[in-house]
């Protein structure tokens, strides 16, 4: 929602997203491909996280040593759309 957020403060202001601004949000939701432009992305796996710490939990609650959850999980994903473009000289 930030990301959305961003774009309507960027419109308000007339500033051009991407040309004068690239704008990029974290969690892809449905509504991402929908505004305008469309949001750029980064997704994260919220579901593996979500499972992993509560593996972590359980371990740590029965007494097993702790573990890294960040080795465990899928990479983040950037998916490019249109907020974004390459830096300007």
């Amino acid at each position: 929602m930030a990301g959305v957020g961003v774009l309507a403060a960027c419109r308000e202001l007339r500033v051009s997203v991407p040309d004068e601004l690239s704008v990029i949000a974290l969690l892809d939701t449905w509504f991402c491909d929908h505004t305008d432009p469309p949001l750029t992305v980064v997704d994260m796996p919220m579901r593996e996280l979500g499972a992993s710490a509560f593996e972590l939990l359980l371990a740590m609650i029965e007494g097993k040593p702790r573990q890294s959850i960040v080795l465990k999980r899928p990479p983040p994903v950037l998916i490019v759309r249109s907020s974004t473009s390459a830096p300007q000289a």
